[in-house]
């Protein structure tokens, strides 16, 4: 993962922190009274720190817990009660050893497993990355693809230059805002695209937000097929990856699904639409569309 920051934003990151406790996992959350909330535990960099360093720290003041650090579960973005924008990164992190005092942070913090945990969460960005973490935990090959189809880029027979250069349209960023604004919420910890114009336009703003380098990659530009989709996705084990492509590779990814009995559809893949494909050892084993005009 890049340690590149984007200028003129508050960064920060935490940890998705667990146990083992009666023979099921429980996750911890920490009840903030400054913010009424109860959310991850997270804190701002201090000047010069990494992200990982960060997250380790943070936990460790607002819960008394040391841990042992898993697997980078990705960044979100959102704007904080100021309006100001903030990137937090997280991990995976099992508790060690510790205990909970309250201090200027945190007042209370709470074990819970899954389901309590995901009603007593005040953000659903946080439900998205506990969500995640269990994934994890059950199986360290578990990964999610968020395979965003690219926006609109206007009429292909009406553009005269190379087709690989053919921009977004208008309406295309929008979609892109749209795009970016539901990406935000959830964890993401890569970022990959077709090498043509118009799905790096489509994904590469967001990447840029989140400090992360754009992949560009064959196996997801035009000519490539559902098979090469596939394979590429093998490769994702274990990540939150957004992956940018085409309308002929995603509809032939999906009508394989279809035809596998992965999932039973719907056979769409409009422009600007994202499948949410959950995989375990790369390989899909349940998936769930997005129109547009859901994001």
């Amino acid at each position: 993962m890049s340690e590149t920051t984007p200028a003129a934003r508050i960064h920060a990151a935490g940890g998705v922190v667990y146990r083992s406790h009666k023979g099921s996992t429980e996750f911890l959350v920490a009840f903030r009274p400054g913010y009424n909330d109860w959310s991850i535990p997270k804190g701002k960099l201090d000047p010069g720190e990494k992200f990982r360093d960060c997250a380790i720290r943070e936990v460790r003041e607002e819960t008394g817990f040391s841990v042992a650090v898993g697997p980078f579960l990705g960044g979100v973005l959102y704007k904080t009660q100021n309006q100001n924008s903030k990137l937090v990164r997280y991990w995976l992190m099992q508790a060690t050893t510790g205990s909970f005092e309250a201090n200027d942070e945190v007042a209370e913090i709470a074990w819970l497993p899954k389901k309590k945990v995901l009603k007593r969460l005040s953000y659903t960005r946080d439900r998205a990355l506990v969500e995640t973490a269990a994934r994890h935990i059950k199986d360290p090959t578990a990964g999610t693809v968020y395979l965003v189809r690219h926006a609109h880029a206007g009429v292909r027979d009406t553009w005269k230059g190379p087709d690989l250069k053919r921009p977004l349209s208008l309406r295309g960023y929008k979609q892109v805002s749209a795009i970016e604004n539901w990406l935000a919420k959830q964890p993401v910890s890569r970022v990959a695209s077709s090498k043509l114009k118009r799905c790096r336009q489509t994904v590469g703003g967001y990447a840029d937000e989140v400090g992360l380098p754009l992949e560009r990659e064959t196996e997801l530009t035009e000519g490539s097929s559902g098979d090469d989709l596939a394979r590429f996705i093998t490769l994702m084990v274990g990540e939150q990856a957004a992956v940018c492509s085409h309308g002929d590779i995603i509809g032939a990814y999906i009508g394989k699904l279809v035809a596998e009995g992965v999932i039973d559809g719907p056979l769409e893949w409009r422009k600007g639409s994202v499948w949410t494909v959950h995989t375990r050892s790369g390989v899909a084993i349940d998936a769930e569309y997005r129109a547009p005009e859901n994001l």
